[in-house]
């Protein structure tokens, strides 16, 4: 039998979320679940990368094997992005090319990053002059640095509900 605790935490929109854990009130207090919740938004926000700009769900076939190469593909292009999106960030903060405009921070537009890598990785990848790759590599970073969105603190949406079961129909695939 497993335990389940409950926890009830008013957001600052006035909104009351529901959480529940298998933790146990001695060894976490209820102070400390929204502060320690909050701490997985980056993984919330992973997931949420990986089936809507990425589309993980949306396979090319129906065979096992076919989807499991989407997957794998899918994932290795996923992990390709974070990392061009921290080399163009790092090169952006290094830079210093943001400090004259609006916003404190400002990140690379993931939307840009996924429809643009998805030709260039390609590009990329097939080059076989080093120094040609190193070009196309910097000419990309350079790229996604003029595609940028600021980061604005504290800031809430109001979430929208999809019901819609399966998003992706069979011909909607498009290939990388």
């Amino acid at each position: 039998m497993l335990n389940v605790r409950v926890v009830k935490v008013e957001l600052s929109s006035g909104e009351t979320e529901i959480l529940l854990t298998n933790v146990n009130a001695e060894e976490l207090s209820y102070e400390a679940c929204k502060p320690l919740y909050f701490k997985r938004w980056g993984i919330e926000t992973r997931f949420d990368d990986l089936k809507h700009k990425f589309e993980i769900e949306n396979f090319s076939g129906q065979k096992p094997q076919i989807i499991e190469q989407d997957f794998y593909a899918t994932v290795l292009l996923s992990n390709m992005a974070s990392v061009m999106e921290q080399e163009a960030e790092e090169q952006m903060k290094e830079s210093k090319r943001t400090e004259q405009l609006k916003y404190e921070e400002y990140r690379i537009n993931k939307n840009i990053l996924v429809g643009k890598l998805r030709n260039r990785l390609i590009e990329m990848v097939l080059e076989e002059d080093d120094a040609r790759r190193d070009v196309l590599h910097e000419r990309f970073l350079e790229e996604l640095q003029r595609n940028i969105v600021p980061v604005v603190k504290d800031r809430t949406l109001k979430r929208t509900k999809q019901t819609k079961a399966n998003k992706f129909t069979k011909t909607k695939r498009r290939g990388l």
